[in-house]
């Protein structure tokens, strides 16, 4: 059975029209934004119970630029060229043996082990970016060190003026005479390879400073030389000056002074160095 309305009296039905309430959006909002708070407290909670420190097994503090340094200790260690916040640094290395660290600096064996427990700490919680800063620092912190222990033991005069600990060596190198460019006119010295000047060479010591060469070749004081050589695996490079020329039977000795390495070098070299 239809029903049929005729056309003409749809105008007498009466009118529909469906509105929202204001109540029940506001309603939903609520309901949803519960929901997503709910679902982040509970894994907030969850990985607060599987923190270390919810579990009682402790957090390991990175040494920071907000460590205070003892006056004392740096008064005694400032004139061998550490800034307060490496003076810190230092103090927190030397701490872990829980004795004064004015005593601990003179003694070589606690003092070498601390420095690499502090080494592979670095290389274990950084990236390799933020590693390469951090090792820069505490090599420096070191080489520092060694001033003061040279001072403080009255090593003879010779060797307290080295800055950097040395270690002898037999590394095959090659040496490239560098000359400058540009040093008559307005344009900016530009520090080029010759052609066709590459000597062969052994270093017989090498530091963060400067190295010792043998070779036979003839070159002259203070020339400016490229020097190319391995440490382990890693080809480093350096640019040094010669101050100094020995001759022992046929052979030249070369003493030369570094004025340029890389952060990465200097890196490798301090490894290579200390033997961490």
């Amino acid at each position: 059975m239809f029903l049929y309305i005729h056309p003409h009296r749809l105008q007498y039905l009466p009118q529909f029209e469906i509105k929202s309430n204001p109540l029940d959006v506001i309603g939903f909002i609520v309901t949803f934004a519960f929901l997503i708070a709910l679902i982040v407290f509970m894994n907030v909670s969850k990985r607060i119970r599987n923190s270390a420190a919810f579990k009682g097994e402790g957090i390991e503090i990175k040494i920071g630029s907000g460590l205070k340094v003892d006056g004392n200790f740096y008064n005694k260690v400032k004139r061998f060229g550490l800034s307060r916040k490496e003076a810190a640094v230092l103090e927190e290395i030397l701490k872990s043996d829980t004795g004064d660290p004015y005593e601990i600096l003179l003694d070589h064996a606690k003092l070498d082990e601390n420095f690499e427990l502090a080494y592979k700490r670095i290389l274990r919680e950084n990236s390799a970016e933020e590693a390469q800063t951090d090792l820069l620092e505490l090599f420096t912190i070191r080489n520092a060190v060694e001033l003061f222990l040279a001072a403080e033991k009255s090593i003879p005069a010779k060797n307290a003026l080295r800055n950097f600990r040395r270690k002898s060596t037999n590394i095959n190198c090659e040496i490239y005479l560098v000359i400058t460019e540009g040093a008559n006119s307005k344009s900016r010295k530009k520090l080029v390879l010759q052609p066709d000047t590459m000597h062969a060479g052994i270093i017989q010591n090498i530091s963060q400073g400067g190295c010792s060469i043998m070779t036979t070749d003839v070159l002259k004081i203070s020339s400016l030389i490229k020097i190319n050589f391995k440490i382990g695996s890693q080809v480093s490079a350096a640019l040094g000056q010669v101050v100094r020329i020995n001759k022992e039977a046929r052979e030249y000795i070369y003493h030369i002074k570094f004025l340029k390495l890389s952060k990465q070098t200097i890196i490798d070299l301090n490894a290579f160095i200390f033997e961490y």
